[in-house]
Parts: C-alpha cells; structure tokens; sequence
C-alpha cells in the first residue's frame, strides 16, 4: 500500500513507522529479485548442458524436450523478473 509522505507529516513517530515498513518491503522485493535471477542462472546452466548432449546426440528426443521445458521457465521467471523490478521502482 502507498501512501504519500504528505499524508504521514502528522505525527514524526507515525512517519518512522511507515518508512521502517517501506524499508522491510523494499529489502524484501530486492531478496526475491536476487532469488529469481539466481534461479533463472541455474536454469541457464541446465540449459547449456542439455543443448550439449542434444547437439552431441540429436537422437536424444528427451534432452531436446526438456531444453524446450526449460527455456519456457526461464522465460516465465524473466517475466516474473520485470514485473517484479517494476514494483521496486
């Protein structure tokens, strides 16, 4: 919930109160902005090793599917990764 620094001038001791609040928030979204970069890091790694054995193996019918699997995950955690840099800002 946003509400604007105008409306909290009234009382200082309510004013810290909220900033404290914003600041958990902010620190929180940060947290799991870091996490799904992580994870899309992992993924990306899995990735690379399956296209190497798909290359090596073009018969390998399975790593070719579960590339296309996770390329569709990182892309999902990509988007999830802007939305949640656009409620950062």
């Amino acid at each position: 919930m946003d509400i604007p620094d105008r409306v909290l001038v009234a009382s200082g001791h309510h004013v810290v109160d909220w900033q404290l609040v914003a600041t958990a928030e902010a620190a929180g979204r940060h947290t799991e902005c870091r996490d799904v970069r992580e994870r899309i890091r992992v993924l990306e790694a899995r990735a690379l090793t399956l296209l190497r054995t798909a290359v090596t193996h073009p018969g390998a019918a399975a790593a070719q599917r579960s590339l296309s699997a996770l390329e569709v995950e990182i892309a999902s955690l990509r988007a999830d990764l802007a939305w949640r840099r656009t409620e950062v800002r």
